[in-house]
């Protein structure tokens, strides 16, 4: 039960700026940031480019959940997509790498194309949860937010399979001890790991999928079965 002085729920569209605010100072520095945008991202660039994804796709058809303390203020936030909504909308995405176009410039919109491609190459096939971004603000390090935005979305899986990609192992670790199971680490090390939350079995046997690759791949053990499909060259 949480007992912390604050509490989890989806975000309201009058919360936006304060979301924008919590993932622009959380990932100023990240690693991963850091490789795509440049050593030192500049911070209206990363502000704008997290605005474009969350109007464009995690707003209208994502999940954005929200930590909230009494006084309404964000500690931290966390993007997901549900199974049913992580089919292209091409319109929509040509009109976000328009967008993306002119914050980051040709040169690093062609780095972040081709640094997504390849994340994608390795996600799961089969109907899944997917993680896009965790974030929490320094003042409330310390607190379990992350910990509290993680749980709160594993009681909405309902069963269903997760997959995230980890930046760090020190976020791998906290990821591993709410069950997700370690794919292996990615050739780059930016991001770190690609981790998976198993579905539950009576839960798959509605997911085609998820049924066939489990039968094809029965002969390995168990939790282990998509590896290679997740991780090109793991360690």
């Amino acid at each position: 039960m949480n007992t912390t002085p604050y509490t989890v729920r989806q975000a309201r569209p009058e919360e936006i700026s304060q979301v924008l605010d919590t993932l622009t100072e959380a990932f100023l520095n990240d690693p991963y940031m850091c490789k795509v945008l440049g050593e030192k991202p500049q911070e209206d660039k990363l502000r704008a480019r997290f605005e474009v994804q969350l109007e464009g796709t995690y707003m209208p058809r994502g999940c954005v959940d929200v930590a909230v303390d009494l006084d309404g203020k964000i500690l931290g936030t966390a993007l997901w997509l549900s199974p049913e909504n992580q089919q292209t909308d091409v319109k929509q995405e040509l009109r976000d790498n328009a967008k993306f176009m002119r914050i980051l410039g040709p040169r690093t919109m062609r780095h972040v194309m081709a640094e997504n491609r390849e994340l994608h190459k390795y996600r799961p096939k089969f109907k899944h949860w997917y993680l896009h971004t965790i974030a929490v603000r320094k003042a409330a390090q310390g607190l379990g937010v992350g910990t509290e935005l993680l749980r709160h979305a594993i009681d909405r899986f309902d069963g269903t399979a997760a997959y995230l990609e980890a930046s760090t192992p020190r976020s791998a670790a906290l990821y591993e001890r709410l069950g997700f199971i370690p794919m292996g680490t990615f050739a780059s090390g930016d991001p770190y790991m690609g981790m998976l939350y198993p579905m539950n079995l009576e839960t798959a046997q509605d997911d085609e999928h998820s049924v066939s690759v489990r039968e094809e791949d029965s002969h390995h053990d168990e939790g282990h079965f998509m590896m290679r499909e997740l991780v090109g060259s793991s360690s």
